[in-house]
């Protein structure tokens, strides 16, 4: 068998295809499961994550973000209600997760705020079935199940969960079991 050793340069193609020129790289750092030859490129495949290592790296980024114990951050736990976040810190979950996944996540897509203040989708303080249907089509990794029953816009912010933010990631990185 063929040993590598820990830093290489070659030309590289990563799987989107994009090529870098002699590039130097730590196989070990960047969590490279395979190199393989194409001619006289090098393919690198990365390592997928594990929905364990998805759930201890989003707890990281939460335990920094907002500052708790790393035991609160459990799967069922509100980001707001049982962690005390508040409407700042979600810009710095958003900055600590696109960090920690090297993924980008505009604005709007983990929170959809502007949905709760728009409208069409809110009357009387509740959101309505238009709004309700618009963010289960913006956060299909949402149980939005006990939110519907009582649906007061003050309340979303007790909805998200951990759980949820795992599954949100979880859509964005390939995974394994």
């Amino acid at each position: 068998m063929l040993r590598w050793p820990r830093k290489v340069m070659f030309p590289l193609r990563l799987r989107d295809n994009t090529t870098t020129a002699n590039a130097i790289f730590d196989k070990d750092a960047l969590g490279i499961r395979g190199i393989y030859f194409f001619g006289s490129v090098l393919e690198v495949s990365k390592l997928m994550p594990t929905k364990d290592e998805v759930f201890e790296k989003i707890q990281a980024a939460l335990v920094d973000a907002l500052g708790v114990d790393e035991e609160d951050v459990k799967p069922e736990a509100t980001l707001v209600g049982d962690l005390g976040a508040e409407s700042i810190d979600f810009l710095d979950i958003v900055f600590r997760l696109e960090k920690a996944f090297d993924i980008k996540i505009p604005r709007g897509e983990l929170f959809p705020e502007d949905i709760l203040t728009d409208a069409k989708y809110v009357q009387d303080g509740k959101v309505t079935e238009t709004g309700l249907a618009e963010l289960r089509k913006r956060m299909p990794f949402a149980n939005l199940d006990e939110f519907s029953k009582n649906p007061v816009v003050q309340d979303f912010g007790n909805l998200l969960t951990v759980a949820d933010m795992c599954r949100f990631v979880e859509g964005k990185v390939e995974v394994t079991e």
